[in-house]
C-alpha cells in the first residue's frame, strides 16, 4: 500500500488540513457519476442509507429522489455548506448513530484518507443494517489510465493534494474489508459513466481526451487495472473466515 501524507497525524490537524483543502477546491464529481453509483447498488424506496464523507451531499439528493431516506456525514464542513439534503458534521471514525441503521452504507473515495482505516470499516459495518449492502470505492495501485498512465510519464504516483491519500491493490483492499468482519461479494472498475446531464456534457465537451476516452475504453479494462475499485459487501457470515 502507497501513502502520501501531506498533514500531521492526529485526528484535529487531519480535520484541520481538509477544511483548509476544500475552502480553495472542491472534489465533487458530476452527477453522472453519484447517478451511476446508485444504479449499481439500486437501493430500494423507503430504506435508509447513509454517504460517508459526503461532501455537498449530491449523492443523497439523488437517492432521496428515489425514495431513498439518504442522509450525508463529513467533517470537513466547508463542503456542507448549503447542501440540499439533511448532512451531519461528524467523524466517521466514530459515527453518531445506531447499531445497524442502514440499509445501505456508501463510502466513495474516502476510506484512503480515513486516519484509522480499519477503524473506519469497523464503523462502517457497525451502523450497517444486518442484511445491508456496503459499497466502497478506492483507489487501485495499478490503475492503467491513472496511476500507471501517470507513472508512464512522470515517473511518480499520482498526488492530488489531500492531506492524506493511499492507494492499493483489489487484494489489498478486499483483505482490509474482510479483516473488518465484511464478506466482498462482488467487484467491479470504475473510470467514467457518460454524461446524463447538461453540464456533465459541457464537462466531457470541455475535456473529450481526459473523460470520453476513459468512457469509451471501460468496458475492455480488466477489474484489476481499473482506475477504480467498486467493492459491494455485506456482514461475514457466522462460520466465514475472516
Amino acid at each position: 500500500m502507497i501513502e502520501i501524507r501531506h498533514a500531521e497525524d492526529s485526528p484535529d490537524a487531519l480535520r484541520q488540513a481538509y477544511d483548509s483543502f476544500y475552502s480553495e477546491r472542491t472534489t465533487e464529481h458530476h452527477h453522472s457519476y453519484y447517478r451511476w453509483i446508485l444504479r449499481q447498488l439500486q437501493p430500494r424506496p423507503g430504506t435508509r442509507l447513509l454517504d460517508l464523507c459526503c461532501g455537498s451531499a449530491v449523492l443523497a439528493v439523488e437517492a432521496r429522489r428515489r425514495g431513498v431516506a439518504a442522509v450525508g456525514i463529513d467533517f470537513a464542513v466547508g463542503p456542507m455548506r448549503g447542501a440540499a439534503a439533511p448532512v451531519v458534521a461528524g467523524d466517521a471514525l466514530r459515527l453518531p448513530f445506531a447499531d445497524g441503521q442502514f440499509e445501505y452504507v456508501i463510502n466513495l473515495g474516502s476510506l484512503e484518507h480515513f486516519e484509522d482505516m480499519q477503524h473506519g470499516a469497523r464503523e462502517m459495518l457497525r451502523v450497517l443494517h444486518p442484511r445491508g449492502t456496503c459499497l466502497v470505492l478506492v483507489p487501485n495501485t495499478f490503475g492503467m489510465l491513472g496511476t500507471i498512465m501517470y507513472a508512464r510519464f512522470n515517473g511518480d504516483i499520482i498526488d492530488d493534494g489531500q492531506p492524506l491519500q493511499r492507494y492499493a491493490t483489489r487484494v489489498q483492499w478486499q483483505q482490509l474489508l474482510e479483516r473488518t468482519g465484511f464478506e466482498v461479494m462482488r467487484v467491479i472498475g470504475y473510470e467514467f459513466p457518460p454524461p446524463e446531464t447538461a453540464a456533465d456534457w459541457w464537462r466531457f465537451a470541455r475535456n473529450p481526451r481526459g473523460m470520453l476516452i476513459p468512457t469509451l475504453i471501460w468496458p475492455f479494462i480488466p477489474v484489476n487495472l481499473a482506475s477504480n475499485l467498486v467493492f459491494f459487501c455485506r456482514r461475514a457470515r457466522a462460520g466465514a473466515p475472516a
